[in-house]
Protein backbone atom coordinates (compact mmCIF):
# COMPACT_ATOMS: atom_id res chain seq x y z
CA UNK A 1 0.00 0.00 0.00
CA UNK A 2 1.30 3.47 -1.07
CA UNK A 3 1.91 6.01 1.66
CA UNK A 4 0.23 8.17 -0.61
CA UNK A 5 -2.92 6.95 0.70
CA UNK A 6 -2.55 7.76 4.92
CA UNK A 7 -4.66 10.91 5.04
CA UNK A 8 -7.64 9.76 7.09
CA UNK A 9 -9.63 7.60 4.86
CA UNK A 10 -13.62 6.71 5.05
CA UNK A 11 -15.06 3.57 3.38
CA UNK A 12 -18.97 3.87 2.49
CA UNK A 13 -19.40 -0.05 2.32
CA UNK A 14 -22.34 -2.18 1.07
CA UNK A 15 -22.69 -5.57 1.31
CA UNK A 16 -19.59 -8.78 0.87
CA UNK A 17 -16.32 -9.54 1.87
CA UNK A 18 -14.42 -6.74 0.19
CA UNK A 19 -15.11 -3.71 2.85
CA UNK A 20 -13.67 -5.64 5.62
CA UNK A 21 -10.64 -7.26 3.17
CA UNK A 22 -9.57 -3.26 2.64
CA UNK A 23 -10.29 -2.68 6.18
CA UNK A 24 -7.72 -5.12 6.96
CA UNK A 25 -5.51 -4.06 4.17
CA UNK A 26 -5.60 -0.97 5.93
CA UNK A 27 -5.02 -1.75 9.37
CA UNK A 28 -1.96 -3.86 8.27
CA UNK A 29 -0.21 -0.56 7.05
CA UNK A 30 -1.17 1.68 10.34
CA UNK A 31 -3.63 3.41 7.65
CA UNK A 32 -6.81 5.13 9.91
CA UNK A 33 -10.08 4.19 8.29
CA UNK A 34 -13.32 5.18 8.95
CA UNK A 35 -16.57 3.03 7.86
CA UNK A 36 -20.44 4.23 6.88
CA UNK A 37 -23.04 1.55 6.25
CA UNK A 38 -26.75 1.61 5.13
CA UNK A 39 -30.00 0.77 7.14
CA UNK A 40 -31.74 -1.36 5.27
CA UNK A 41 -28.82 -2.45 3.10
CA UNK A 42 -26.43 -5.57 2.66
CA UNK A 43 -23.72 -5.28 5.18
CA UNK A 44 -19.84 -6.07 5.16
CA UNK A 45 -19.20 -9.56 5.80
CA UNK A 46 -16.39 -10.30 8.36
CA UNK A 47 -16.12 -6.44 9.33
CA UNK A 48 -14.21 -5.64 12.46
CA UNK A 49 -15.11 -2.43 14.08
CA UNK A 50 -12.39 -2.85 16.50
CA UNK A 51 -9.83 -1.90 13.56
CA UNK A 52 -11.54 1.30 12.45
CA UNK A 53 -11.16 4.98 13.85
CA UNK A 54 -15.18 5.67 13.32
CA UNK A 55 -18.32 4.02 12.72
CA UNK A 56 -21.74 4.82 11.59
CA UNK A 57 -25.08 3.62 10.15
CA UNK A 58 -27.05 6.18 7.78
CA UNK A 59 -30.33 5.98 5.79
CA UNK A 60 -29.17 5.62 2.21
CA UNK A 61 -30.88 8.56 1.08
CA UNK A 62 -29.66 11.02 3.79
CA UNK A 63 -27.03 12.79 2.03
CA UNK A 64 -26.54 15.90 3.72
CA UNK A 65 -26.48 14.08 6.98
CA UNK A 66 -23.45 11.81 5.42
CA UNK A 67 -21.61 14.23 4.10
CA UNK A 68 -21.76 16.19 7.65
CA UNK A 69 -20.79 13.21 9.19
CA UNK A 70 -17.21 12.99 7.35
CA UNK A 71 -16.60 16.41 7.41
CA UNK A 72 -16.62 15.95 11.31
CA UNK A 73 -14.57 13.26 10.95
CA UNK A 74 -11.85 15.08 9.49
CA UNK A 75 -12.24 12.84 6.15
CA UNK A 76 -10.06 13.54 3.47
CA UNK A 77 -10.58 10.37 1.33
CA UNK A 78 -13.76 7.97 0.06
CA UNK A 79 -13.81 4.28 -1.19
CA UNK A 80 -16.72 3.45 -2.80
CA UNK A 81 -17.08 -0.10 -2.56
CA UNK A 82 -19.63 -3.26 -1.81
CA UNK A 83 -23.26 -4.06 -3.16
CA UNK A 84 -25.90 -2.34 -2.30
CA UNK A 85 -29.54 -3.60 -3.49
CA UNK A 86 -31.34 -1.11 -5.43
CA UNK A 87 -33.96 0.78 -2.92
CA UNK A 88 -37.74 1.66 -3.93
CA UNK A 89 -37.96 5.84 -4.41
CA UNK A 90 -40.48 5.27 -1.37
CA UNK A 91 -37.52 3.51 1.45
CA UNK A 92 -35.16 6.16 0.37
CA UNK A 93 -36.36 8.85 2.73
CA UNK A 94 -34.08 11.27 1.35
CA UNK A 95 -33.26 14.74 2.98
CA UNK A 96 -32.92 17.68 0.40
CA UNK A 97 -29.64 16.83 -0.66
CA UNK A 98 -30.59 13.26 -1.29
CA UNK A 99 -33.73 14.26 -2.94
CA UNK A 100 -31.83 16.48 -5.49
CA UNK A 101 -29.23 13.81 -6.29
CA UNK A 102 -32.33 11.63 -6.58
CA UNK A 103 -34.41 13.99 -8.91
CA UNK A 104 -31.24 14.83 -11.09
CA UNK A 105 -30.45 11.18 -11.85
CA UNK A 106 -33.95 9.82 -12.19
CA UNK A 107 -33.93 7.12 -14.49
CA UNK A 108 -30.69 7.59 -16.02
CA UNK A 109 -27.79 4.42 -16.19
CA UNK A 110 -26.17 2.99 -13.06
CA UNK A 111 -22.52 4.75 -14.38
CA UNK A 112 -24.20 8.12 -14.38
CA UNK A 113 -25.12 8.20 -10.92
CA UNK A 114 -21.65 6.76 -9.70
CA UNK A 115 -20.33 9.60 -11.66
CA UNK A 116 -22.16 11.58 -9.47
CA UNK A 117 -21.93 10.70 -6.87
CA UNK A 118 -18.23 11.00 -6.94
CA UNK A 119 -18.44 14.79 -8.43
CA UNK A 120 -20.86 15.41 -5.11
CA UNK A 121 -18.42 14.13 -2.91
CA UNK A 122 -15.17 15.95 -5.18
CA UNK A 123 -17.59 18.83 -4.76
CA UNK A 124 -17.15 18.97 -0.97
CA UNK A 125 -13.46 18.65 -1.34
CA UNK A 126 -13.45 14.92 -0.83
CA UNK A 127 -10.64 13.27 -2.71
CA UNK A 128 -12.54 9.92 -3.82
CA UNK A 129 -10.04 7.08 -4.66
CA UNK A 130 -10.47 3.80 -5.84
CA UNK A 131 -10.06 0.10 -3.60
CA UNK A 132 -7.10 -0.48 -6.19
CA UNK A 133 -5.94 2.71 -5.76
CA UNK A 134 -5.51 1.76 -2.38
CA UNK A 135 -4.71 -1.58 -1.67
CA UNK A 136 -3.56 -2.38 -5.20
CA UNK A 137 -2.39 -6.26 -4.41
CA UNK A 138 -6.58 -7.09 -4.57
CA UNK A 139 -6.43 -6.46 -8.21
CA UNK A 140 -6.54 -9.72 -10.36
CA UNK A 141 -3.11 -10.33 -11.85
CA UNK A 142 -3.19 -11.76 -15.58
CA UNK A 143 -2.43 -15.29 -15.73
CA UNK A 144 -3.67 -18.71 -14.67
CA UNK A 145 -4.90 -19.08 -11.19
CA UNK A 146 -5.51 -22.91 -10.99
CA UNK A 147 -3.50 -25.90 -12.14
CA UNK A 148 -6.37 -26.62 -14.11
CA UNK A 149 -6.19 -25.19 -18.13
CA UNK A 150 -9.20 -24.79 -20.13
CA UNK A 151 -9.32 -27.28 -22.85
CA UNK A 152 -9.82 -26.09 -26.31
CA UNK A 153 -14.30 -25.97 -26.34
CA UNK A 154 -13.82 -23.83 -23.15
CA UNK A 155 -11.00 -21.68 -23.94
CA UNK A 156 -13.64 -21.11 -27.46
CA UNK A 157 -16.94 -20.31 -24.76
CA UNK A 158 -14.33 -17.75 -22.43
CA UNK A 159 -12.87 -15.94 -25.84
CA UNK A 160 -16.76 -15.43 -26.79
CA UNK A 161 -18.13 -14.86 -23.12
CA UNK A 162 -15.31 -11.90 -22.78
CA UNK A 163 -16.35 -10.58 -25.86
CA UNK A 164 -20.27 -10.69 -25.03
CA UNK A 165 -20.07 -9.53 -21.30
CA UNK A 166 -17.46 -6.49 -22.68
CA UNK A 167 -20.58 -5.40 -25.87
CA UNK A 168 -23.03 -6.02 -22.66
CA UNK A 169 -21.20 -3.69 -20.42
CA UNK A 170 -21.03 -0.83 -23.22
CA UNK A 171 -24.59 -1.16 -22.76
CA UNK A 172 -24.27 -0.81 -18.68
CA UNK A 173 -26.89 -4.00 -18.85
CA UNK A 174 -24.40 -5.63 -16.27
CA UNK A 175 -20.54 -6.87 -15.57
CA UNK A 176 -21.01 -10.65 -15.60
CA UNK A 177 -22.18 -13.29 -17.76
CA UNK A 178 -22.45 -17.73 -17.94
CA UNK A 179 -21.89 -18.96 -20.91
CA UNK A 180 -21.85 -22.96 -21.87
CA UNK A 181 -21.13 -24.81 -24.93
CA UNK A 182 -21.64 -21.23 -27.56
CA UNK A 183 -24.86 -20.18 -25.65
CA UNK A 184 -25.40 -17.30 -22.84
CA UNK A 185 -27.50 -18.91 -20.05
CA UNK A 186 -27.94 -15.63 -18.56
CA UNK A 187 -26.84 -11.83 -17.80
CA UNK A 188 -26.17 -10.40 -14.60
CA UNK A 189 -28.80 -8.05 -13.63
CA UNK A 190 -29.78 -6.11 -10.40
CA UNK A 191 -29.77 -9.19 -8.27
CA UNK A 192 -26.14 -9.53 -8.40
CA UNK A 193 -23.65 -12.22 -9.91
CA UNK A 194 -24.55 -14.88 -6.94
CA UNK A 195 -28.35 -14.95 -8.01
CA UNK A 196 -27.00 -15.27 -11.75
CA UNK A 197 -25.02 -18.45 -10.99
CA UNK A 198 -27.81 -20.00 -9.19
CA UNK A 199 -30.47 -18.62 -11.69
CA UNK A 200 -27.78 -20.68 -14.64
CA UNK A 201 -27.54 -23.94 -12.45
CA UNK A 202 -31.24 -23.91 -12.82
CA UNK A 203 -31.25 -22.87 -16.33
CA UNK A 204 -28.89 -25.83 -17.30
CA UNK A 205 -31.40 -28.71 -15.73
CA UNK A 206 -29.48 -32.00 -15.21
CA UNK A 207 -26.41 -30.81 -16.91
CA UNK A 208 -23.55 -30.00 -15.34
CA UNK A 209 -20.97 -27.56 -16.38
CA UNK A 210 -20.76 -23.65 -17.75
CA UNK A 211 -18.76 -20.56 -16.84
CA UNK A 212 -18.77 -17.38 -14.98
CA UNK A 213 -17.20 -14.45 -17.28
CA UNK A 214 -16.53 -11.39 -15.79
CA UNK A 215 -15.31 -7.75 -16.91
CA UNK A 216 -15.28 -4.41 -16.49
CA UNK A 217 -17.47 -2.21 -18.59
CA UNK A 218 -15.90 -0.25 -21.31
CA UNK A 219 -16.78 3.45 -19.72
CA UNK A 220 -16.29 1.82 -15.68
CA UNK A 221 -16.16 4.45 -12.98
CA UNK A 222 -13.23 2.52 -11.84
CA UNK A 223 -13.22 4.21 -8.41
CA UNK A 224 -16.63 3.04 -7.14
CA UNK A 225 -17.37 -0.07 -8.70
CA UNK A 226 -14.99 -2.60 -10.45
CA UNK A 227 -15.75 -6.23 -10.88
CA UNK A 228 -15.24 -8.18 -7.91
CA UNK A 229 -15.05 -11.68 -7.20
CA UNK A 230 -13.68 -13.67 -4.41
CA UNK A 231 -14.08 -16.91 -2.37
CA UNK A 232 -17.44 -17.09 -2.17
CA UNK A 233 -17.94 -17.02 -5.80
CA UNK A 234 -15.68 -20.05 -6.55
CA UNK A 235 -17.10 -21.86 -3.70
CA UNK A 236 -20.57 -21.66 -5.35
CA UNK A 237 -19.68 -22.39 -8.52
CA UNK A 238 -18.33 -25.70 -7.14
CA UNK A 239 -21.08 -26.21 -5.18
CA UNK A 240 -23.28 -26.01 -8.42
CA UNK A 241 -21.29 -28.14 -10.99
CA UNK A 242 -19.96 -24.59 -13.05
CA UNK A 243 -16.42 -25.74 -14.96
CA UNK A 244 -14.64 -22.13 -14.39
CA UNK A 245 -14.19 -18.39 -13.81
CA UNK A 246 -12.68 -15.92 -16.75
CA UNK A 247 -12.25 -12.29 -15.16
CA UNK A 248 -10.65 -9.26 -16.94
CA UNK A 249 -6.80 -9.59 -15.06
CA UNK A 250 -6.07 -5.80 -13.64
CA UNK A 251 -9.75 -4.50 -13.98
CA UNK A 252 -11.32 -7.31 -11.35
CA UNK A 253 -10.79 -7.16 -7.71
CA UNK A 254 -10.13 -10.80 -6.07
CA UNK A 255 -10.68 -10.77 -2.68
CA UNK A 256 -9.14 -14.27 -1.06
CA UNK A 257 -7.23 -15.04 -4.28
CA UNK A 258 -5.15 -17.75 -2.98
CA UNK A 259 -7.70 -19.51 -1.35
CA UNK A 260 -10.06 -19.37 -4.08
CA UNK A 261 -7.74 -20.84 -6.14
CA UNK A 262 -6.71 -23.21 -3.24
CA UNK A 263 -10.61 -24.63 -3.62
CA UNK A 264 -10.86 -24.34 -6.99
CA UNK A 265 -7.87 -27.12 -7.58
CA UNK A 266 -9.15 -29.39 -4.98
CA UNK A 267 -12.39 -28.91 -7.11
CA UNK A 268 -11.06 -29.22 -10.55
CA UNK A 269 -12.37 -25.91 -11.43
CA UNK A 270 -10.01 -23.05 -13.94
CA UNK A 271 -9.49 -19.25 -12.76
CA UNK A 272 -8.33 -17.54 -15.85
CA UNK A 273 -7.40 -14.07 -15.78
CA UNK A 274 -7.66 -12.31 -18.82
CA UNK A 275 -5.69 -9.38 -19.80
CA UNK A 276 -6.36 -7.02 -22.95
CA UNK A 277 -9.99 -7.70 -23.01
CA UNK A 278 -11.94 -5.62 -25.54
Amino acid sequence: MSTLFKPKLAILAGGGRLPAALVEACASQRQEVAVITFKGQPQPEDLDKSLLSAYAEFPLGVVGAILRWLHDAAIEQVVLIGHLSRPSVFDLQPDWRGLKLLAEQLLRRDDALLRRIVTLLEAEQFTVVGVHEVCPELLARPGLYTRKKPPHAQQVDVALGLRLAKHLGAADIGQALVIKDGVVLGVEAVEGTDALITRCAALRGNQRGGILVKVAKPEQEQRADLPTVGYKTVQLLAELGFEGLAIEGEKTLFIDADAAANLADSRGLFILSAAGVN
